[in-house]
């Protein structure tokens, strides 16, 4: 293959609007229905998706927690990509759970959770519809995740482009259809799946002047029993519903919501950039220009900028710096 280049494209008309963060929450299920979210979301957005809340049949509350999780790590890894959005169906009254009932698992997920997994779709006008169940056993969790394809009407994002450029130029082009897949499932503990490291941040639209509140339990109400500074690093060891139980040295349980941590990557690729310029900090001095083409772990993460950037560290040839996202 040498001195040829063959490429297959998944094609997006999502390059022409301004880059934004563009993720939103929806109750889709208040209405006693499945599939009822109608109040419609991120319009201005031409390329997007939905995670649905995952069925979560002992009612553990493991389900809302996958889908949350998702949600935002979906939201953060769009973030430099302009148009593109990620919309969280949320299920508040748990008519989910009420639907499902004593009935099959597994002929409601075919049946009642895909059909609702389309209606949404369609109704948001979306490309893809993520959605699944979990199932907490002890200390390990059972992940089932499927995804749905569709294509809205003048919209050729599912557009596979094969490209060749030498000897000849050649391109052929081919249309995916409206599909669901059936993803591998997962199987882990609690803490391989929930666990892992972040930097806290403030979602507060007053800001957060005496750090992020760690609460004793996963709720607002609970007793707030200690702060973090802003862009501090916490460990993550479980969660439950929308909040994260962090590690602590200290006596009892500490809860963040999920809302106050970045989810930066733990690797990143890069395609064929050269003369890469690598900082000693995000923004700061030079060290030296570097190529990149590959995966790279993810050693530390920071935003930094007026615009927010996301910026990592990583090594590169033994040697450790910051490139912007």
């Amino acid at each position: 293959m040498s001195g040829r280049r063959c490429r297959v494209l998944l094609l997006a008309a999502l390059m022409l609007a301004p880059a934004a963060r563009a993720g939103e929450i929806l109750t889709c299920f208040s209405r006693g229905e499945l599939g009822s979210c109608t109040r419609p979301a991120l319009q201005h957005v031409p390329f997007k998706s939905v995670v649905l809340q995952f069925v979560d049949p002992a009612r553990s509350g493991v389900g809302e927690s996958v889908s949350r999780l998702l949600w935002r790590e979906i939201l953060e890894s769009i973030s430099d990509l302009s148009g593109a959005g990620v919309i969280l169906a949320h299920d508040r009254q748990g008519d989910i759970e009420r639907a499902l009932g004593e009935g099959d698992l597994g002929e409601f997920l075919q049946r009642e959770y895909h059909r609702a997994a389309d209606t949404i779709g369609r109704q948001q006008n979306v490309q893809m519809s993520i959605w699944g169940a979990a199932l907490a056993d002890g200390d390990e969790i059972f992940v089932q995740p499927f995804l749905t394809l569709r294509q809205p009407p003048s919209d050729d994002w599912t557009t596979l482009r094969l490209e060749m450029e030498r000897p000849t130029r050649f391109e052929l082009g081919a249309m995916i259809g409206r599909k669901r897949l059936n993803l591998a499932p997962i199987r882990k503990t609690r803490e391989e799946f929930f666990g892992g490291d972040y930097t806290t941040r403030c979602a507060l639209a007053g800001g957060c002047p005496a750090g992020v509140a760690l609460h004793a339990g996963p709720s607002n109400a609970a007793e707030i029993v200690d702060q973090v500074a802003v862009g501090e690093r916490v460990r993550s060891v479980d969660m439950q519903g929308a909040w994260m139980r962090v590690d602590s040295a200290q006596a009892g349980e500490r809860w963040l919501n999920i809302y106050h941590v970045e989810m930066f990557p733990r690797e990143v690729e890069y395609a064929a950039r050269t003369a890469v310029n690598m900082r000693a900090a995000p923004g700061g001095a030079v060290q030296g220009k570097v190529d990149l083409d590959g995966r790279y772990a993810v050693l530390g993460a920071r935003r930094h900028g007026a615009y927010a950037e996301p910026w990592y560290q990583i090594e590169v040839n033994g040697t450790p710096g910051w490139v912007a996202g």
